[in-house]
């Protein structure tokens, strides 16, 4: 099994990561070490962090992206996987971990997804529930749905392939979306790990939900372009 560095994302997360930190705690593999990459929390989350033994890096709020500042916590990893986790994306059962990394002892898989489930209705991501059932009810298993099942709200990374092509710290969101479709380009394949799950929701209005929804509208077309001029190059 491969050694894995755990790097979360926080912005005042103290309601959540403590849940986060003892789920972690509970694995039945234990990553190296803890990485707490935070931008700007003002709610006693960095107090957590510390009192835990996590690492800490902390950037300039104005200057988060997804991929800035998981590329910072990355480039600190001392494993051979980075282990990508929202700060309240709260893994289930003390197997998560392992079977995350399970398929990442093929040198051939670049990075493997949790399966995400949530208590909010509301907040579900009902493409991301249509696609989770094809795959494992209907054996929809191509290279396109693993890639579209593939978040780095909770997500492993093979470093020797991210040094290769870090993510894009341009973008508004969907940076994992771009590198899934690079890696893919690259002859690497991804996972999609059912068995993996994490409880992951936002405390979203309907309002804050629709920007959501067009913030990634618009990332995704970015993607594309993006991919197709990096692919062709």
């Amino acid at each position: 099994m491969p050694k894995a560095s755990v790097v979360i994302r926080t912005l005042n997360e103290a309601a959540s990561l403590p849940r986060v930190l003892r789920a972690l705690n509970e694995q039945n593999v234990c990553p190296l070490e803890v990485i707490v990459v935070d931008s700007g929390s003002r709610d006693g989350t960095l107090q957590i962090a510390r009192e835990a033994g996590c690492r800490i890096i902390e950037i300039a709020p104005q200057s988060f992206t997804y991929g800035y500042a998981l590329n910072r916590g990355l480039a600190e990893a001392c494993g051979e996987v980075g282990i990508s986790l929202a700060g309240h994306a709260i893994p289930l059962g003390h197997d998560w971990l392992a079977e995350l990394l399970a398929p990442l002892t093929d040198p051939q898989v670049a990075g493997s997804a949790s399966r995400q489930v949530s208590d909010r209705v509301w907040q579900r991501s009902y493409a991301m529930t249509l696609a989770d059932w094809m795959y494992r009810q209907t054996g929809w298993r191509t290279a396109a749905a693993v890639r579209m099942l593939f978040t780095n709200a909770a997500s492993a990374i093979r470093l020797a392939v991210w040094r290769q092509t870090p993510f894009d710290e341009s973008l508004a969101s969907c940076e994992d979306q771009l590198w899934t479709l690079l890696v893919n380009s690259a002859g690497y394949r991804l996972a999609y790990c059912p068995a993996a799950v994490v409880n992951h929701s936002h405390p979203y209005s309907a309002h804050q939900k629709l920007a959501c929804v067009w913030r990634d509208f618009k990332a995704m077309r970015r993607v594309r372009k993006l991919a197709n001029r990096q692919i062709r190059d």
